[in-house]
């Protein structure tokens, strides 16, 4: 096989390759704390009789102070 016919095939798979993200859908739902399957709505959920989670709020002063670093 010379070096066009190479680059001709690797070029083909990768096109492949890449178009199969647009073809495919996968979506995953994910229950933590139980034996049960999530809700069609939820994404996540989580189940505990002694805690749960927090997430992080910010006010609007708060979040317009956080800077991105590049």
């Amino acid at each position: 096989m010379n070096r066009k016919q190479f680059f001709r095939q690797t070029f083909f798979f990768v096109c492949i390759f890449q178009f199969s993200f647009f073809i495919f859908n996968a979506n995953a739902q994910v229950t933590i704390g139980a034996d049960k399957e999530p809700e069609n709505y939820s994404l996540l959920e989580l189940i505990s009789n002694t805690g749960g989670v927090r997430l992080p709020q910010l006010n609007y002063t708060e979040r317009a102070a956080l800077t991105t670093q590049l």
